[in-house]
C-alpha cells in the first residue's frame, strides 16, 4: 500500500519499487503463492510504469521525433501514391528505434498509412496489367481485316486476359472484351 499507484509513478519511486521486487523474488514457492493476485499484478504494473518512464527518459527525444513523422502522415483514406515516400521514411524512423522505445510510439496511423498505400499500389498495378492486356487487343486488327496469320497474337491477347487475376480483369473495359470476343469469332 506504501507504493504509489500504476498511474502516478515517478522515477523517484524506483528504489521502492524495486526493493518490494526484491522482497518478492525473495519469497520462497510456498510464500508467493500467498500473495495475492491483486498485489502481483500491482507489482507488474508499477515495473511496466517505471519501465515505461526509464525508456522515455532515455529515447524521449528520438520517440517524439518518430511519434512527430507519423502523426504528420495523411489519414488512410488520404493517402495517394505520391506519399510513399514520406510514409517509407516515417516507417523507417519507427524500426530505428531500439524495441523498448518502439512500444512507446503509437503506429496506427503509420499502420493504416501503410496498408492504405499497400491497396494503391495493388490498385496501379492491376490497372497496368489490365492497360497492357488492352493495349494487345486493340493492337489486333479489326474483325473484318482477321487473318489467319494474325492467331498467334490473338490468342496471346486471349491467353493475356486470361493470365490476369480477378481484380485484374475488372479493369479490362468491356469495350476491349466485346472486341477481342468479335476478333475471336471472326478468327
Amino acid at each position: 500500500d506504501a507504493l504509489p499507484d500504476p498511474d502516478d509513478v515517478t522515477l523517484d519511486d524506483k528504489e521502492a519499487i524495486e526493493e518490494v521486487l526484491e522482497i518478492y523474488e525473495g519469497l520462497t514457492d510456498k510464500e508467493k503463492d500467498a500473495v495475492s493476485d491483486e498485489a502481483k499484478d500491482k507489482l507488474q504494473e508499477l515495473l511496466d510504469a517505471l519501465h515505461e518512464l526509464e525508456v522515455m527518459e532515455e529515447y524521449g527525444d528520438q520517440i517524439a521525433n518518430v511519434q512527430a513523422l507519423i502523426d504528420a502522415l495523411p489519414n488512410a483514406e488520404d493517402v495517394e501514391l505520391t506519399d510513399a515516400q514520406q510514409i517509407a521514411e516515417a516507417l523507417e524512423a519507427y524500426n530505428n528505434l531500439p524495441p523498448d522505445a518502439q512500444e512507446c510510439v503509437d503506429t496506427d496511423k503509420l499502420d493504416e498509412a501503410i496498408e492504405a498505400l499497400m491497396a494503391l499500389q495493388k490498385e496501379y498495378e492491376d490497372k497496368q496489367a489490365a492497360a497492357e492486356v488492352e493495349a494487345m487487343i486493340y493492337a489486333l486488327p479489326d474483325p473484318e481485316d482477321v487473318t489467319a496469320a494474325d492467331a498467334e497474337a490473338i490468342y496471346a491477347a486471349s491467353q493475356a486476359y486470361e493470365n490476369l487475376t480477378e481484380d485484374q480483369k475488372a479493369y479490362v473495359s468491356e469495350e476491349a472484351l466485346e472486341r477481342l470476343e468479335e476478333i475471336m469469332d471472326a478468327l
